[in-house]
């Protein structure tokens, strides 16, 4: 999950109308990004008014630890 939020720090992301799925292998093309961050940061999961802060921001993702008991 890092490795992808590091992917859009340096190259953005693009909107799906503009780079839509192909399903198909290719050479990527270039886009506009629609979004682009500044870098990314870990919110405990008790904290739920800086989560929710953080959705309106940009986007936002979601790990699970799963247990044995999960």
């Amino acid at each position: 999950m890092d490795n992808a939020f590091d992917w859009v720090k340096d190259n953005g992301i693009a909107k799906e109308s503009d780079y839509a799925y192909t399903g198909r292998d290719g050479v990527c093309k270039t886009f506009d990004s629609a979004f682009k961050t500044g870098g990314f940061f870990d919110v405990p999961a008790n904290n739920v008014e800086q989560m929710k802060a953080a959705l309106n921001v940009g986007p936002v993702s979601v790990a699970i630890a799963v247990t044995r008991d999960f």
